[in-house]
């Protein structure tokens, strides 16, 4: 039991169950700092590195794209679905229909007015298309004059309504 009992630590084998005196306050402050340096060194190479490394790698990096300099594209409007196409082209076709079927003023100041598809088929084979007159140095056939022949006044023809329409009603 005398070995338990000896608090002062003067037992005859020299062992003491504890630190007689503290740790010295210099050392554990200089630790410390050491520790607080070298963290910021590293700190401070590995953002050097990074840094470095960045700019390397945008000096080599060339666009793949000419316009890929200029920024990120507009993003595009929201696609427009069809919803009903089946119903999309049933009016196509009957807007189409009745425009080739109607009479209407294309352009009331110049007299250009829009005839039935059907008018101006038959139009066309009564008068034939519009020809130029010829300009070259190619000589008239004997007995034609230099005027413009009778099938190149077709245009007029579209003036004048078919049989009785009224213009701008889309009726005969």
């Amino acid at each position: 039991m005398s070995e338990h009992d000896d608090h002062d630590g003067g037992s005859a084998s020299g062992r003491r169950g504890y630190e007689l005196s503290d740790i010295s306050t210099k050392v554990a402050v200089v630790s410390a700092a050491a520790l607080v340096i070298a963290g910021i060194l590293v700190h401070v190479f590995v953002w050097l590195l990074y840094v470095s490394f960045g700019q390397a790698a945008s000096a080599s990096y060339s666009p793949q794209y000419p316009l890929a300099a200029a920024g990120a594209p507009p993003l595009p409007a929201a696609p427009v679905l069809q919803v009903k196409p089946r119903e999309d082209l049933k009016r196509l076709v009957t807007e189409e229909e009745t425009l080739l079927h109607s009479t209407d003023w294309v352009d009331r100041n110049a007299g250009i007015v829009r005839i039935p598809i059907e008018r101006a088929m038959q139009l066309v084979i009564e008068r034939g298309l519009p020809v130029r007159a010829e300009t070259g140095t190619a000589a008239a056939p004997a007995g034609q004059a230099s005027r413009l022949p009778e099938a190149s006044r077709f245009p007029e023809a579209l003036v004048t309504p078919h049989q009785g329409a009224t213009p701008g009603t889309g009726r005969q």
